[in-house]
């Protein structure tokens, strides 16, 4: 009787997950991925169910060249924790996409929860599950950004329930499946020091570190170069350019730099500019929950938009969940 009465009051966003399910299944039958992103993690999932170091392999000839990134070919740019998120997906569907799905349902439900304005939750959970430019990314460009978000918001909703133990070691899931994480960790730090509970802030490197020190032991410099270095050593992109059939945009300020005047703006530089914002925030940090929030999310923004040599818009999806909950303070404020 309970799970029935559930059902009903929830039988509205139950209908409209299912219908983001469909609509994103849908989309793998019958539209081809447009990016290297798919075949890459799908190829370092395949080395790792063959006990093969993806950070040692070649992508190759697995990768069609119409899509291969220049001088990627030996790069595997991605955290470990990613790729073994994926395993299950593969193994049980054959196709890892259908763990972007997952990610994309359980943070839908996690927004419906977590935002209390009822017109601004619909709303959000709708942008997440129906918007065309999210369910098209997982599947045209096989976003694996949300397998961050998935982690870095759970560990938010942990959080606001006291739970410090299971926010540490879920925030560190986080920072083991994307770099795009670590821009949130001065402000968590900060916070654990606030509330003198940096034993158990301690755990959250737990995740972190037994995912990365098989890989680092094996080959510490490939795996460096793969996962730090190769973003700021890549080509640079323009704001639009169009290679084939795939159109790839550089919305950050380098992008903008570099389509005015044909020069990138020095990595020294972009991450002073990127201090800025960071270091204004970790001041004028207000430790209750939704102002963290908020800060962890404008920063982020902020910070992703500057410092990055090529900025695809599939980064903010690490942070948008989080952006999507502090909109739903200034719904409840202003409306």
């Amino acid at each position: 009787m309970k799970l029935k009465k559930l059902i009903i009051c929830n039988r509205h966003f139950i209908l409209l997950a299912a219908l983001g399910i469909i609509m994103r299944i849908l989309g793998m039958i019958y539209l081809i991925p447009l990016s290297d992103v798919y075949y890459f993690n799908t190829k370092g999932v395949i080395d790792l169910l063959s006990l093969k170091n993806p950070y040692e392999d070649r992508f190759d000839d697995f990768v069609p060249n119409s899509l291969m990134t220049p001088n990627s070919g030996n790069i595997y740019a991605y955290m470990p924790l990613e790729t073994l998120y994926l395993i299950p997906f593969y193994l049980t569907f054959g196709d890892i996409r259908y763990g972007n799905v997952f990610a994309d349902i359980v943070i839908a439900c996690l927004l419906y929860n977590m935002i209390s304005y009822k017109k601004w939750r619909w709303l959000a959970v709708n942008i997440y599950l129906i918007f065309p430019l999210i369910f098209l990314t997982e599947i045209l460009y096989s976003s694996h950004t949300n397998i961050a978000a998935l982690f870095l918001l759970l560990s938010f909703f942990l959080l606001k329930r006291g739970k410090e133990i299971l926010f540490s070691f879920t925030y560190g899931m986080a920072l083991a499946s994307s770099q795009l994480t670590f821009i949130s960790l001065p402000f968590i730090i900060a916070l654990w020091i606030k509330r003198k509970l940096m034993k158990k802030f301690v755990l959250c490197f737990i995740p972190l570190f037994l995912t990365i020190i098989p890989f680092f032991i094996i080959n510490y410099q490939e795996f460096l170069k793969d996962v730090m270095f190769f973003q700021f050593s890549r080509e640079t992109y323009p704001l639009f350019e169009r290679r084939g059939n795939v159109l790839i945009s550089n919305f950050g300020l380098n992008g903008i730099f570099y389509t005015l005047t044909g020069f990138d703006l020095p990595i020294s530089l972009r991450l002073a500019l990127s201090i800025l914002p960071l270091l204004f925030f970790i001041i004028n940090l207000d430790f209750t929950f939704e102002k963290i929030l908020r800060t962890i999310s404008i920063s982020s923004f902020l910070i992703i938009f500057i410092l990055p040599k090529n900025l695809f818009l599939i980064y903010f999806l690490v942070y948008l969940p989080l952006l999507l909950l502090i909109i739903d303070k200034f719904f409840k404020k202003f409306y």
